[in-house]
């Protein structure tokens, strides 16, 4: 049994409620407590409140491609964790707006359920290169 401290998080930000639930299902069934946000100053809070290693973040949450920066904000702080931004549309504004961001990974929501998303997420290579 693992203890609190042993347990991975994952932070979860969509807007779409029934998404939001999706993936935090799916982490969740990978034995990560999930915390899950709307909306991105609920994002950031939490970004102070907990330690994460894993992250799923849409592109677009109030606007268009505000879920980069924010991604890149928790690779920043979290230096080892999978951080991940699911996109609806992977052109080459949404690669752009990931690379200067810092991000890693980037999925189209489109390319599977939940499921595959997020272990499409888990397997975002953190940027010093170590697998966790």
């Amino acid at each position: 049994m693992l203890g609190i401290f042993d347990q991975k998080h994952a932070l979860v930000v969509h807007r779409d409620i029934t998404m939001l639930s999706a993936f935090q299902n799916a982490f969740a069934r990978r034995g990560f407590a999930v915390i899950a946000a709307r909306d991105l100053p609920t994002a950031l809070l939490a970004l102070t409140q907990h330690h994460f290693d894993a992250a799923l973040i849409s592109a677009d949450l109030a606007e268009s491609g505000d879920g980069f920066p924010l991604a890149g904000i928790v690779q920043r702080i979290f230096p080892e964790a999978r951080v991940c931004v699911a996109s609806h549309t992977v052109d080459v504004p949404d690669l752009l707006s990931a690379i200067n961001s810092g991000v890693h990974k980037l999925v189209d929501v489109h390319s599977g359920d939940a499921d595959f998303l997020v272990a499409s997420a888990l397997t975002a290579v953190p940027p010093s290169g170590n697998a966790a």
